[in-house]
């Protein structure tokens, strides 16, 4: 990995954030993940990265939970224009905007182009907005703009949008508190945006202060991270947990301390793919007016008047009016209000009764405290919560099947090798017997040092793996530190699956296929396998040699075609398994990933993206357009 600026020019860098970096233009369609302490200068670097979008006319949106960037639209001393966007909501917005417009923004965001702030701290009477609502709007947001900028114009696809989600580890988070689907959905919906928004054209951009609380599901898939100075230990240890995936153990303790110490404004940026960069960089300072800059006592901001942006608002003020008018009249408080309003009136007519009574100038009606489909949507997050929950169970169910499976093999070999220690005891008695020589007594199972059972028996084994759900690796090899002919159990498992794809492997894949996570023993055996000439690396990956098939020994050879699918279907663990199946079934059509899990008849949540990452890193599943499908390159 390049450490320092010599960052190797595959595309054009025209995104200067540092004078020690430029990012490529296809930054806009890639996803970023940005963690540092307050103060430390992530704000800075999302209004840096936005600015440069805007010189080169590539479209972005900024999710504002905290109501601090409208400085963007104005020059660095407040006094002239900055970037040309629309400021929707908040106080400085040019449009209101309420918790129930989120599909209604993004559709606006997605059809009228250009650049878009979206502040959603406070409504327009100026109160806050509260978290459910909040999380609500983003929920609907989110959704609404994958599948907008989805849709093809004309046969087209629409340009590409960057979009900007701050404090995203409130909407993001790791753990979801029981009880609260909407917070769910709202986890599922980014998920999905992270992990296809590349084939609809959205890259994003998550900026969080609080990288502990970050969902690891979402943020393992950002093509870079950029770490601000950071002294929590839980926080620090996030960070160190996403480099743990590509740095080399031995550096994480150097960079911990650096990341500990770095000056305001300098953050580490780690791009192991997609840059191929390492290096601690100065983020150049905004050209902006800072308004997320703490106010000092006494200091009173001096902001001229806004610039104006060339876009049409009209338009957007009629759609945002009509939300709003909805809003209210769909409001639980406002409907209560007038219906206790009319049972007041009621009773007052009661009250003068025998009086001449007047018919009242209007009709009364009474209308329904929640909307229409409300409820069906409340039973939808009910049902969602549900088959998350019920997921989890057949996942945990799945596990314990698979323990019973391993268990029963584990014990047929004891058995098989007490029968065979048995018949080899009965001939030496014979042969002792026949030849007149005292018999010795009879060896009643496998006897391996002190150890004794099925365990130890197990251990003596190099024949071919146990048939059944047995995981990628485990071999009757497995569960002893050494084979028969003294290879380490760990080399000969990486020797194994590098033999079964003579064609190479990265480094994760020959991990996921031997069932190990990547340690220091690792790097090792890996270190002995090279050293031996076993195993060769070759732009990137690593194959084995003639004397590496020879020293692995018998192992279990890979089918081809159909007879392959059903190999890794009694190999993957049980979700990852039925996702194949189902890819399997629908050969030859690109299935989304809501409909694989319709298919699969699994709920969305954080083990369906782990199985599918397990599939793409297997080369088993591919990403086709905004879909998925078989690959049919390793069936072939």
């Amino acid at each position: 990995m390049t450490a320092g600026v010599d960052v190797p020019m595959k595309r054009k860098f025209f995104i200067r954030i540092s004078d020690d970096l430029a990012l490529p233009v296809d930054t806009v369609t890639s996803t970023l993940v940005v963690y540092g302490g307050k103060g430390m200068g992530k704000t800075n670097f999302g209004s840096v990265l936005v600015e440069e979008l805007a010189r080169l006319h590539l479209r972005w949106s900024w999710l504002d939970p905290l109501g601090v960037s409208w400085g963007l639209r104005h020059s660095k001393d407040g006094k002239g224009a900055g970037i040309e966007c629309v400021i929707l909501g908040g106080p400085h917005g040019d449009v209101p905007i309420e918790p129930t417009g989120g599909a209604a923004v993004a559709d606006i965001v997605v059809e009228m182009g250009g650049n878009f702030l979206i502040d959603f701290s406070r409504k327009a009477s100026g109160e806050m907005w509260s978290i459910a609502e909040r999380i609500r709007f983003v929920t609907a947001y989110t959704r609404r703009l994958f599948q907008r900028q989805g849709d093809l114009v004309h046969g087209q696809r629409r340009e590409p949008i960057f979009q900007v989600l701050d404090e995203a580890a409130r909407y993001v988070p790791q753990t979801v508190p029981a009880g609260n689907p909407d917070l769910s959905m709202c986890v599922s919906a980014w998920q999905q945006l992270v992990e296809e928004g590349r084939n609809v054209g959205i890259g994003v951009g998550l900026i969080s202060q609080r990288s502990a609380r970050m969902n690891k599901d979402v943020s393992e898939l950002a093509d870079a991270m950029v770490a601000f100075r950071t002294v929590g230990p839980n926080s620090l240890a996030a960070v160190l947990d996403w480099l743990g995936e590509h740095v080399a153990r031995d550096r994480i303790k150097d960079l911990s301390e650096k990341v500990r110490k770095l000056p305001v404004g300098h953050a580490l940026c780690v791009s192991p793919g997609w840059l191929d960069y390492e290096g601690i960089i100065p983020i150049r300072a905004r050209e902006t007016f800072d308004s997320s800059a703490t106010p000092k006592p006494g200091e009173k901001a001096r902001v001229g008047a806004p610039a104006l942006p060339r876009l049409e608002l009209s338009e957007i003020r009629a759609r945002m009016a009509e939300t709003i008018e909805r809003a209210k009249q769909d409001d639980p408080k406002l409907l209560r209000a007038k219906v206790a309003e009319l049972e007041k009136q009621l009773r007052e007519g009661a009250t003068h009764a025998g009086k001449e009574t007047r018919p009242l100038p209007w009709p009364i009606v009474f209308q329904p405290v929640f909307e229409e489909g409300a409820f069906a949507e409340l039973t939808r997050g009910i049902e969602g919560a549900l088959g998350v929950a019920h997921s989890k169970c057949r996942d945990a169910l799945a596990s314990v099947e698979l323990a019973l499976n391993n268990a029963r093999g584990e014990l047929h070999t004891y058995k098989s090798r007490v029968l065979a220690a048995k018949k080899t005891s009965e001939k030496a008695a014979e042969k002792i017997r026949s030849s007149g020589q005292e018999s010795p007594p009879a060896v009643r199972g496998p006897v391996m040092g002190s150890d004794r059972g099925p365990r130890a028996a197990a251990r003596t084994s190099t024949g071919d793996s146990t048939p059944g759900l047995t995981p990628p690796g485990v071999g009757s090899f497995s569960l002893g530190r050494t084979t028969k002919d003294g290879t380490p159990r760990m080399d000969r498992r990486f020797l194994i699956a590098l033999a079964q794809y003579p064609a190479g492997r990265t480094r994760q894949q020959v991990l996921t296929l031997a069932g190990y996570a990547d340690s220091g023993p690792v790097s090792k055996s890996f270190a002995r396998l090279r050293a031996n000439g076993w195993v060769v690396d070759d732009d990137g990956l690593m194959k084995i040699t003639p004397a590496g098939t020879a020293a692995a020994g018998d192992f279990e050879r890979l089918p081809t075609g159909n007879d392959l699918i059903d190999y890794w279907v009694h190999k993957l663990n049980r979700m990852a398994a039925r996702f194949l199946f189902v890819l399997a079934e629908n050969r030859g059509t690109t299935l989304s990933r809501i409909d694989l899990l319709a298919k699969a008849d699994y709920a969305d949540s954080g083990p369906v993206s782990k199985a599918l990452a397990l599939l793409r890193r297997l080369e088993l599943m591919k990403d086709q357009g905004r879909g998925l499908v078989l690959n049919e390159e390793t069936f072939s």
